[in-house]
């Protein structure tokens, strides 16, 4: 007889083992999630600059290079950085009130999430780490609103990155993933003040991303499941 594998059902439709209509609903927008998310994955891929054996002096870098790619290419802490340019650059965030509108925004959500004794139980992010992830001085505050003020939208700089996704991400893997970025041709980094790197994409990841929601949103509206 024939098997779901996921569901665990089979043909015979019995009514004791069967799902209720709203878990049917939120399965089928998981696997439009899931579509999307390779789709996704096969854009960035297939647009990335991968390392070619002829730029390394030996097999063994080579490899080593490849490997970085394979382990943060595509991974949650790429699409994380996809998303906030893609936020950037939908929000507008390409002048200086608006970034002193985003550093402020994220300042006081910080500042809110370790003020609430259950969300740090919870969340189990170290109460440091948050606070490092702030915006505290006036000169990491001025190179933002300096690369803003140069670059224009979707801007940031490395370890703003870092700081934004502190509740998704280690910092040390959301470096190494702007550097795969940066070799695969996404990103450029620049000299701003202060002699930090700053970040701007070629936008191809904002457009990865956005056909990334365009496709859940479409699968979802076509089967009825909004």
């Amino acid at each position: 007889m024939q098997r779901d594998e996921i569901s665990g059902s089979d043909a015979s439709g019995d009514g004791a083992s069967q799902p209720g209509r709203g878990d049917v609903a939120l399965a089928a927008v998981d696997a439009a999630v899931e579509r999307s998310v390779a789709l996704w994955v096969d854009q960035v891929t297939e647009a990335a600059r991968w390392p070619d054996r002829g730029d390394f002096d030996s097999a063994d870098a080579y490899h080593a290079n490849k490997d970085r790619f394979d382990e943060f290419l595509v991974g949650r802490e790429a699409r994380e950085i996809a998303r906030i340019l893609f936020q950037l650059t939908a929000y507008r965030i390409g002048s200086v009130p608006a970034m002193e509108a985003l550093i402020e925004r994220h300042n006081d959500a910080i500042l809110r999430d370790l003020a609430d004794p259950e969300y740090v139980r919870s969340s189990g992010i170290n109460p440091e780490r948050m606070r490092q992830a702030l915006f505290a001085s006036d000169s990491e505050k001025e190179v933002l609103l300096n690369a803003v003020s140069r670059y224009g939208p979707g801007v940031l700089h490395k370890s703003a990155y870092g700081r934004l996704l502190v509740r998704h991400a280690n910092v040390n893997r959301v470096n190494a993933t702007l550097d795969v970025l940066r070799d695969a041709g996404f990103l450029t980094i620049r000299k701003g003040a202060n002699n930090a790197d700053i970040i701007k994409s070629d936008g191809r990841l904002e457009a990865a991303h956005r056909a990334y929601i365009a496709r859940i949103v479409e699968t979802v509206t076509e089967e009825g499941l909004l």
